[in-house]
């Protein structure tokens, strides 16, 4: 893949879209299997997620079967900020985006997580990762003073040989696809 981030993104998605629905449900399964078993012996933990959006890798599944645990969702304001709501799939509303979110916004920050599953569009093994591009996550996780351990979740073709980081970027800790959890550091 070439390494300018904007034909990386392109190349990523076009990847990602190729996958048929059953491939894409396929590797939602293992990859939930993989964070499931790291999950399980965590004491419980406030969880920072996602809903997927288009053919991001889904983790909805893990919301029920670890209800020992916190969840919360990005609620994408206005200013190309996030806040935070109550990951409970029974209760989501659409943005502006079509992208599925809480309903109900809770009072927390990125302070109070002590893990962050972020969707990517591309990654590589150093641990720097592609988003959508409008910055999202990369302004909230500019505002993090503790990190939480930070698991970027993806299908293994958006893997790339290598991303430029910027040096407002911060590096993943571990990547999860359908081929397991990958820790990185």
């Amino acid at each position: 893949m070439s390494s300018d981030k904007s034909s990386l993104r392109k190349q990523c998605k076009a990847a990602r879209n190729a996958l048929s629905n059953i491939q894409q449900a396929d590797n939602s399964h293992a990859l939930c299997h993989a964070l499931e078993a790291y999950l399980d012996q965590l004491p419980p933990q406030r969880i920072a997620a996602y809903f997927a959006f288009g053919a991001e890798i889904s983790i909805d599944p893990l919301f029920a079967k670890h209800p020992r645990h916190q969840w919360f969702a990005p609620i994408i304001t206005p200013e190309y900020g996030m806040k935070w709501g109550t990951a409970d799939p029974s209760r989501l509303i659409h943005n502006e985006y079509g992208i599925r979110e809480p309903s109900d916004l809770v009072k927390t920050s990125t302070r109070g997580f002590d893990i962050m599953l972020l969707p990517l569009v591309g990654f590589d093994l150093a641990g720097n990762r592609i988003g959508m591009g409008a910055g999202y996550y990369d302004r909230a996780l500019g505002q993090l003073q503790d990190k939480p351990i930070l698991i970027g979740c993806a299908h293994g073709v958006q893997e790339c040989q290598s991303i430029a980081a910027e040096p407002w970027d911060v590096r993943l800790d571990a990547i999860a696809t359908e081929k397991g959890l990958i820790w990185l550091s």
